[in-house]
């Protein structure tokens, strides 16, 4: 028997540089999302008024009364139990914050916080044989890192290519607009702060990967 209403639930990406909020069926189907900036120089009250805006307009546009609960991915070291965030190099303010329950005291609904690579490994699973499981490529491997085509950020395919440098966007430009490699050369032989040749991006994606499939 068909449920005529069912349930959903909402998952929350707090990342460094973004921050965006789903609705997902039983079934892990996307049913919406609001995506947006994480401002975090207006401080931590400010970021928690920004998602909890964005899951109340998903809340609304979905039902209350159909809200299964809501599940937040968040960089750093945390404390399910308590659910705070302990340590976060790229959340500044956020050490030692009770995220779970500020969120939770503003909507009323249950909530759970964990750490977003164990919660994109569990979305994994989950959905792994209609979703990216098997493309290895774009398993986040750098958090916040590259654009990728598939519209995730810090892929292993993204963070791997030779052009996709950080802090150049020229070399960007050359390699997604697919030039000859002469051009991107020319720019590997003059790095400037925060450029990472792409044998250095290439050897940390590996790296990374490695620990993570070991």
């Amino acid at each position: 028997m068909t449920e005529q209403n069912p349930r959903y639930s909402i998952g929350v990406d707090l990342g460094g540089t973004n921050l965006r909020a789903a609705a997902i069926d039983s079934a892990g189907r996307m049913l919406g999302k609001v995506a947006g900036q994480t401002q975090l120089s207006a401080g931590p009250d400010a970021v928690v008024r920004d998602m909890v805006a964005a899951i109340v307009k998903l809340r609304s546009q979905f039902g209350e009364d159909r809200l299964a609960g809501i599940g937040i991915g968040s960089p750093g070291i945390i404390v399910m139990e308590t659910g705070m965030i302990m340590e976060v190099p790229n959340l500044p303010g956020f050490e030692e914050f009770p995220l779970r329950d500020r969120v939770n005291r503003a909507l009323g609904a249950p909530v759970i916080l964990e750490n977003d690579a164990n919660a994109a490994a569990l979305g994994e699973k989950w959905v792994g044989a209609v979703g990216m499981a098997g493309e290895l490529g774009h398993i986040r491997v750098v958090p916040n890192g590259n654009p990728c085509a598939c519209g995730n950020r810090g892929g292993d395919h993204a963070e791997g290519q030779g052009g996709l440098a950080r802090g150049r966007p020229g070399a960007r430009r050359v390699i997604r607009g697919r030039s000859t490699p002469s051009p991107v050369f020319g720019v590997v032989r003059s790095p400037q702060p925060g450029f990472r040749t792409p044998a250095s991006a290439q050897t940390e994606s590996l790296g990374v990967r490695k620990a993570c499939w070991s």
